[in-house]
């Protein structure tokens, strides 16, 4: 099976802040602000396939999603962005045969490559910046799944993440800095269906 998706949203987002409007007219510098906006567009695309094998199955896919536009709040002030996000997955389930109870287990790795960029234009007590932040996760994966009955399933897995993070500064680049978080997450769980 091979599927192909396309979508494209224009948004313009307009949120109240939480000032009366007699202290709005007093002071509209005050805390909290005056809530936020945020007009913009997204573009994404996804491509993927999979193929039913003898002992079990192939899914493979590949998405693309790109979110620009212009927005102003409370806090951050206004600002100019845009991100890029760019996933690839891949995975195999191999269903046993043969086995006292079926089991199956399915391995596969997730790759993200994105970057986001950030211009503020007017931020109040905030300077103005201009950042571009790039990211890469790599993230292999493995699940066994073993039906102790019809009903009953037990499931368990471990996940590893590796994220690295470039910011750049462009405003000020003694405030750049790269960062790097590895994690595994174990997982497991009964599901019973009654």
């Amino acid at each position: 099976k091979l599927w192909i998706r396309g979508e494209y949203l224009d948004r313009s987002d307009l949120s109240a802040g939480s000032l009366k409007q007699a202290e709005y007219d007093a002071d509209d510098k005050q805390s909290p602000g005056v809530g936020s906006m945020d007009d913009g567009e997204t573009k994404s695309a996804s491509l993927g396939y999979s193929m039913d094998t003898e002992p079990g199955e192939l899914r493979v896919g590949y998405a693309i999603r790109q979110d620009e536009g212009h927005s102003i709040t409370g806090y951050g002030g206004e600002s100019d962005y845009q991100f890029l996000d760019m996933n690839f997955k891949a995975q195999y389930r191999h269903d046993f045969q043969g086995m006292v109870a079926p089991v199956s287990l399915t391995t596969g790795i997730e790759l993200v490559n994105g970057s986001n960029e950030l211009q503020r234009i007017s931020a109040g007590r905030f300077s103005e910046a201009k950042q571009d932040i790039d990211k890469f996760v790599y993230a292999p994966f493995a699940q066994l799944e073993v039906m102790a009955t019809d009903r009953l399933a037990a499931t368990l897995g471990l996940r590893y993440e590796n994220v690295e993070y470039d910011a750049k500064d462009l405003s000020d680049p003694t405030k750049s800095n790269e960062r790097v978080f590895k994690k595994f997450s174990p997982k497991f769980g009964l599901s019973y269906d009654p």
